[in-house]
């Protein structure tokens, strides 16, 4: 059984001390492909992974976080990785009003900005939104790309409007914690081809692993939470959850597939 990890943070510093063996782990679990999203400063390390493990996949951008550091060096970055053919998608990106670590004028800017950068170069999007949910609507339909809405918490016509435009919905380890209902309700209602599932490590742990460190071989409980409430086996929604990832993103080895470059739209 081979089970993805569509957003793993491995690069983060929080994985340091044992950031292979923790790949490792994840390997053992049948977790694989894993999805590493990377910022500027991260990337290298991220690339040292890649090259050891090549079922990870890298991807490139600036967080809305970190949106007042964008600028001509940092989009000059992202756009040699996707030219090298060094990335699968540019991201993480998006626009966090909860925090708003950064204006969100700017954040919307850079966010545009990268979205151009993956029209540019056909490659997917990985996306963060949260309390943004009515201006990442109207922004994404104003870009012919496709993506992932990551660790999904919105609201459910956010997750309507992105299906609309191509894109796909994930979900983490908030589906297994006791509050989560909201957010099983819209997993429940989406279209079992249009769903991935996460870690988002070292962040947000499932259930039963609440209060440490998540990592990679952890997003079996998700998936299991997943199944549940589809009505599923764990065993029958992995090939599934599988297929989803290399649908977005490509194969385990080589270049994304052609059929991942074009418009996919409903009724395009």
């Amino acid at each position: 059984m081979k089970l993805p990890d569509s957003h793993a943070h491995l690069a983060d510093k929080n994985f340091q001390q044992d950031r292979e063996q923790v790949v490792k782990r994840a390997q053992r679990a049948g977790v694989l492909p894993i999805m590493v999203p990377c910022s500027l400063e991260e990337f290298g390390v991220g690339l040292q992974l890649v090259r050891k493990f090549p079922f990870l996949h890298l991807a490139l951008g600036v967080h809305p976080h970190q949106a007042r550091s964008w600028g001509r060096e940092a989009q000059q970055a992202v756009e040699t990785a996707a030219k090298q053919g060094l990335i699968r998608a540019i991201g993480e990106i998006g626009l966090d009003y909860h925090y708003n670590f950064s204006p969100p004028h700017l954040q919307r800017d850079v966010l545009k900005a990268q979205l151009e950068l993956a029209e540019k170069h056909s490659l997917p999007v990985i996306i963060h939104s949260r309390e943004a949910a009515e201006d990442m609507a109207k922004i994404l339909s104003d870009y012919k790309v496709v993506g992932v809405l990551h660790s999904f918490s919105e609201e459910a016509f956010l997750a309507e409007e992105a299906l609309s435009l191509g894109y796909y919905i994930s979900f983490s380890g908030m589906l297994t914690f006791k509050w989560g209902e909201g957010i099983r309700e819209i997993a429940r209602s989406l279209p079992l081809n249009r769903v991935l599932v996460e870690t988002d490590s070292p962040y947000l742990a499932p259930v039963p692993f609440r209060g440490r460190r998540n990592e990679p071989a952890f997003v079996v409980k998700v998936a299991e939470k997943m199944a549940e409430i589809r009505g599923l086996t764990l065993a029958e929604i992995a090939p599934i959850l599988y297929q989803n990832y290399i649908d977005l993103f490509g194969g385990e080895d080589g270049e994304p597939e052609e059929k991942n470059k074009g418009d996919r739209r409903e009724g395009i």
